[in-house]
């Protein structure tokens, strides 16, 4: 009978998994220097900010201004949603008052309004809510404001 040297098979074994740690190693170390890079361009390397416990969020005025300001800019467009969508408009209860708000859509039921009580808005701002319902075209006014919303099938 013949014998099996495993030598050459061990040895090739072995070539492969020295191998294999050599490339790990090699992406290992590129990793890390990407994370350090160093900035050659002679321009200042960009800071990274810190961001302390003691930061706040915009208040909620400012943030109630913000969003009056993005609902005042979709005033004369028109906005297309799919069915299922929920849309909110921020608004300046001395300007726009709530008891204003008109809606008209074909067919009737396109879009229902979504509870928003407490929002968290600081008056004089408020928001008020809708959600598509079913395919159709609404228009929603107050005051000077008018929004067209189409309401499409979902995908």
């Amino acid at each position: 009978m013949f014998t099996i040297d495993r030598k050459p098979a061990l040895l090739k074994c072995l070539q492969h998994a020295i191998l294999y740690w050599t490339i790990l190693s090699l992406a290992l170390l590129f990793l890390v220097s990407c994370g350090n890079a160093i900035n050659t361009s002679g321009s200042p390397a960009p800071q990274r900010t810190q961001v302390s416990a003691t930061q706040t969020a915009p208040s909620l005025a400012t943030f109630g201004a913000q969003q009056y300001q993005k609902t005042m800019q979709e005033s004369g467009k028109t906005l297309t949603v799919a069915v299922t969508s929920r849309l909110w408009l921020a608004f300046n209860q001395q300007e726009y008052p709530r008891q204003q708000i008109q809606i008209s859509c074909q067919p009737s039921q396109a879009i229902n309004n979504h509870s928003l009580q407490n929002a968290g808005l600081q008056p004089p701002f408020y928001l008020v809510g809708y959600q598509a319902v079913e395919p159709g075209t609404c228009t929603i006014k107050n005051g000077k404001f008018h929004l067209t919303v189409k309401v499409v099938a979902s995908q």
